[in-house]
Protein backbone atom coordinates (compact mmCIF):
# COMPACT_ATOMS: atom_id res chain seq x y z
CA UNK A 1 0.00 0.00 0.00
CA UNK A 2 1.33 3.45 -0.92
CA UNK A 3 2.35 5.57 2.08
CA UNK A 4 0.92 9.05 1.66
CA UNK A 5 1.97 10.34 5.08
CA UNK A 6 5.38 11.57 3.93
CA UNK A 7 4.07 13.94 1.23
CA UNK A 8 1.43 15.22 3.64
CA UNK A 9 4.10 15.82 6.28
CA UNK A 10 6.26 17.70 3.79
CA UNK A 11 3.28 19.84 2.80
CA UNK A 12 2.57 20.83 6.39
CA UNK A 13 6.25 21.51 7.11
CA UNK A 14 6.46 23.71 4.02
CA UNK A 15 3.30 25.57 4.98
CA UNK A 16 4.63 26.11 8.51
CA UNK A 17 7.95 27.49 7.25
CA UNK A 18 6.17 29.81 4.84
CA UNK A 19 3.92 31.10 7.62
CA UNK A 20 6.94 31.51 9.93
CA UNK A 21 8.94 33.59 7.47
CA UNK A 22 5.88 35.65 6.58
CA UNK A 23 5.22 36.42 10.26
CA UNK A 24 8.88 37.39 10.73
CA UNK A 25 8.58 39.84 7.83
CA UNK A 26 5.46 41.36 9.37
CA UNK A 27 7.23 41.74 12.71
CA UNK A 28 10.17 43.63 11.24
CA UNK A 29 8.15 45.86 8.90
CA UNK A 30 7.98 49.43 10.18
CA UNK A 31 4.48 50.95 10.16
CA UNK A 32 3.77 53.68 7.63
CA UNK A 33 3.32 56.53 10.09
CA UNK A 34 3.22 59.05 7.24
CA UNK A 35 -0.07 57.56 6.05
CA UNK A 36 -1.78 58.57 9.32
CA UNK A 37 -3.45 61.92 8.67
CA UNK A 38 -4.60 62.79 12.19
CA UNK A 39 -1.70 64.20 14.25
CA UNK A 40 -2.91 62.89 17.62
CA UNK A 41 -3.45 59.42 16.16
CA UNK A 42 -0.01 59.47 14.58
CA UNK A 43 1.58 60.38 17.90
CA UNK A 44 -0.35 57.69 19.75
CA UNK A 45 0.54 55.03 17.20
CA UNK A 46 4.19 56.10 17.18
CA UNK A 47 4.59 56.04 20.95
CA UNK A 48 2.61 52.80 21.28
CA UNK A 49 4.80 51.13 18.68
CA UNK A 50 8.17 52.12 20.20
CA UNK A 51 7.31 52.04 23.90
CA UNK A 52 7.25 48.22 24.40
CA UNK A 53 10.60 47.86 22.62
CA UNK A 54 12.23 50.57 24.74
CA UNK A 55 10.78 49.01 27.88
CA UNK A 56 12.04 45.57 26.84
CA UNK A 57 15.60 46.83 26.47
CA UNK A 58 15.35 48.77 29.72
CA UNK A 59 14.09 45.62 31.42
CA UNK A 60 17.14 43.71 30.21
CA UNK A 61 19.44 46.44 31.54
CA UNK A 62 17.50 46.68 34.80
CA UNK A 63 18.14 42.98 35.46
CA UNK A 64 21.82 43.48 34.73
CA UNK A 65 21.94 46.38 37.18
CA UNK A 66 20.13 44.46 39.90
CA UNK A 67 22.62 41.62 39.67
CA UNK A 68 25.52 44.08 39.50
CA UNK A 69 24.33 45.73 42.72
CA UNK A 70 24.08 42.34 44.44
CA UNK A 71 27.62 41.43 43.42
CA UNK A 72 28.87 44.86 44.49
CA UNK A 73 27.12 44.50 47.86
CA UNK A 74 28.83 41.13 48.39
CA UNK A 75 32.20 42.73 47.71
CA UNK A 76 31.44 45.57 50.11
CA UNK A 77 30.58 43.00 52.77
CA UNK A 78 33.90 41.19 52.08
CA UNK A 79 32.08 38.13 50.77
CA UNK A 80 34.15 38.13 47.58
CA UNK A 81 33.08 37.30 44.04
CA UNK A 82 32.09 33.78 43.03
CA UNK A 83 33.58 32.18 39.92
CA UNK A 84 30.19 32.38 38.21
CA UNK A 85 29.74 36.08 39.02
CA UNK A 86 33.28 36.79 37.90
CA UNK A 87 32.62 35.26 34.49
CA UNK A 88 29.41 37.27 34.26
CA UNK A 89 31.29 40.48 35.14
CA UNK A 90 33.80 39.76 32.38
CA UNK A 91 30.96 39.62 29.86
CA UNK A 92 29.37 42.76 31.30
CA UNK A 93 32.69 44.62 31.18
CA UNK A 94 33.04 43.79 27.51
CA UNK A 95 29.50 44.95 26.72
CA UNK A 96 29.88 48.26 28.58
CA UNK A 97 33.55 48.89 27.75
CA UNK A 98 34.77 48.80 31.35
CA UNK A 99 38.45 48.05 31.90
CA UNK A 100 38.75 45.40 34.59
CA UNK A 101 41.75 43.47 35.86
CA UNK A 102 41.64 40.34 38.00
CA UNK A 103 39.10 42.06 40.20
CA UNK A 104 37.17 45.33 39.76
CA UNK A 105 38.81 48.24 41.55
CA UNK A 106 37.01 51.37 42.74
CA UNK A 107 37.26 53.02 39.31
CA UNK A 108 35.80 49.96 37.56
CA UNK A 109 32.88 49.72 39.99
CA UNK A 110 32.19 53.44 39.49
CA UNK A 111 32.06 52.97 35.72
CA UNK A 112 29.88 49.88 36.02
CA UNK A 113 27.34 51.60 38.25
CA UNK A 114 27.17 54.66 36.01
CA UNK A 115 26.93 52.79 32.72
CA UNK A 116 24.70 49.84 33.53
CA UNK A 117 21.48 51.77 33.91
CA UNK A 118 18.24 52.47 32.06
CA UNK A 119 17.28 55.44 29.92
CA UNK A 120 13.97 57.15 30.80
CA UNK A 121 11.20 56.14 28.42
CA UNK A 122 10.14 59.73 27.78
CA UNK A 123 13.68 60.70 26.74
CA UNK A 124 13.95 57.82 24.26
CA UNK A 125 10.51 58.52 22.79
CA UNK A 126 11.15 62.26 22.48
CA UNK A 127 14.47 61.76 20.71
CA UNK A 128 13.00 59.11 18.44
CA UNK A 129 10.18 61.47 17.43
CA UNK A 130 12.64 64.25 16.62
CA UNK A 131 15.33 62.17 14.93
CA UNK A 132 12.93 60.14 12.79
CA UNK A 133 10.34 62.86 12.10
CA UNK A 134 7.72 60.71 13.82
CA UNK A 135 8.89 57.60 11.99
CA UNK A 136 8.53 59.13 8.52
CA UNK A 137 12.19 59.80 7.71
CA UNK A 138 13.95 57.85 4.96
CA UNK A 139 16.40 56.50 7.53
CA UNK A 140 13.63 55.18 9.77
CA UNK A 141 11.64 53.63 6.93
CA UNK A 142 14.56 52.16 4.99
CA UNK A 143 17.11 51.54 7.73
CA UNK A 144 15.10 51.15 10.97
CA UNK A 145 17.17 54.04 12.35
CA UNK A 146 14.98 56.05 14.73
CA UNK A 147 17.76 57.93 16.54
CA UNK A 148 19.92 59.41 13.79
CA UNK A 149 22.97 57.35 14.66
CA UNK A 150 25.92 57.54 12.26
CA UNK A 151 28.51 54.98 11.21
CA UNK A 152 31.86 55.49 9.49
CA UNK A 153 32.63 52.47 7.29
CA UNK A 154 31.56 52.53 3.64
CA UNK A 155 28.30 50.67 3.05
CA UNK A 156 27.35 50.58 6.74
CA UNK A 157 24.17 52.53 6.21
CA UNK A 158 22.37 55.12 4.10
CA UNK A 159 24.15 58.10 2.53
CA UNK A 160 22.28 61.33 3.43
CA UNK A 161 21.45 63.74 0.62
CA UNK A 162 22.84 66.72 2.54
CA UNK A 163 26.19 65.16 3.48
CA UNK A 164 29.08 67.62 3.11
CA UNK A 165 31.43 66.84 0.24
CA UNK A 166 34.49 64.94 1.40
CA UNK A 167 32.75 63.34 4.38
CA UNK A 168 32.35 59.57 4.48
CA UNK A 169 29.92 58.97 7.33
CA UNK A 170 26.56 57.35 6.71
CA UNK A 171 23.32 57.07 8.67
CA UNK A 172 23.50 53.58 10.12
CA UNK A 173 21.06 50.93 8.91
CA UNK A 174 19.72 48.37 11.38
CA UNK A 175 18.18 44.95 10.84
CA UNK A 176 15.30 45.88 13.15
CA UNK A 177 13.91 48.75 15.20
CA UNK A 178 14.83 46.79 18.35
CA UNK A 179 18.44 46.82 17.23
CA UNK A 180 18.28 50.58 16.70
CA UNK A 181 16.91 51.07 20.22
CA UNK A 182 19.57 48.87 21.77
CA UNK A 183 22.30 50.76 19.92
CA UNK A 184 20.88 54.14 21.01
CA UNK A 185 20.75 53.19 24.70
CA UNK A 186 24.18 51.59 24.52
CA UNK A 187 25.50 54.79 22.95
CA UNK A 188 24.19 56.93 25.82
CA UNK A 189 25.56 54.43 28.33
CA UNK A 190 29.09 54.08 26.97
CA UNK A 191 30.05 56.96 24.67
CA UNK A 192 32.39 59.48 26.33
CA UNK A 193 30.31 62.27 24.79
CA UNK A 194 27.52 61.45 27.25
CA UNK A 195 29.54 61.09 30.44
CA UNK A 196 27.76 64.18 31.84
CA UNK A 197 24.41 62.48 31.31
CA UNK A 198 25.61 59.41 33.18
CA UNK A 199 27.00 61.52 36.03
CA UNK A 200 23.70 63.37 36.34
CA UNK A 201 21.73 60.11 36.27
CA UNK A 202 24.00 58.64 38.96
CA UNK A 203 23.58 61.75 41.11
CA UNK A 204 19.82 61.46 40.86
CA UNK A 205 20.01 57.79 41.84
CA UNK A 206 22.19 58.61 44.84
CA UNK A 207 19.70 61.20 46.07
CA UNK A 208 16.85 58.71 45.81
CA UNK A 209 15.28 60.27 42.72
CA UNK A 210 14.07 58.45 39.62
CA UNK A 211 16.10 59.72 36.63
CA UNK A 212 14.01 62.24 34.74
CA UNK A 213 14.14 62.49 30.96
CA UNK A 214 13.78 66.26 30.82
CA UNK A 215 16.61 66.74 33.32
CA UNK A 216 18.91 64.27 31.56
CA UNK A 217 18.25 66.03 28.25
CA UNK A 218 20.35 68.95 29.52
CA UNK A 219 23.40 66.71 29.04
CA UNK A 220 22.72 66.00 25.36
CA UNK A 221 24.83 68.91 24.13
CA UNK A 222 26.94 66.52 22.02
CA UNK A 223 24.04 64.64 20.44
CA UNK A 224 23.37 67.27 17.78
CA UNK A 225 25.31 70.10 16.15
CA UNK A 226 22.39 72.30 17.20
CA UNK A 227 23.52 72.08 20.83
CA UNK A 228 21.28 74.02 23.18
CA UNK A 229 18.52 74.39 20.60
CA UNK A 230 18.37 70.61 20.26
CA UNK A 231 18.18 70.19 24.04
CA UNK A 232 15.29 72.66 24.12
CA UNK A 233 13.52 70.73 21.38
CA UNK A 234 13.84 67.47 23.33
CA UNK A 235 12.55 69.06 26.52
CA UNK A 236 9.66 70.70 24.65
CA UNK A 237 8.80 67.35 23.06
CA UNK A 238 8.69 65.69 26.48
CA UNK A 239 6.65 68.51 27.99
CA UNK A 240 4.12 68.61 25.14
CA UNK A 241 3.61 64.84 25.14
CA UNK A 242 4.22 63.83 28.75
CA UNK A 243 0.56 63.07 29.39
CA UNK A 244 0.32 60.92 26.28
CA UNK A 245 3.54 59.10 27.12
CA UNK A 246 2.27 58.48 30.63
CA UNK A 247 -0.77 56.66 29.27
CA UNK A 248 1.37 53.97 27.61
Amino acid sequence: MENKSIPNSLFFIGAFLLLFFFSCELKTRTPDFGAIQDTDTQKTEFFSYLSPMVEKENSRIRKQRERLLRVYQNVEENSGISWWDRRWLDTLAEEYDVAMGKSPDAAAWKLFLRRVDTVPLELALAQAAIESAWGTSRFAMQGNNFFGEHCESEGCGIIPDARTEGHTWEVEAFASVEESIRSYIHNLNTNNAYSDLRRLRSKMRSSGKIPDGSALATALHSYSERGGDYIQDVQNMIYANRELMGEL
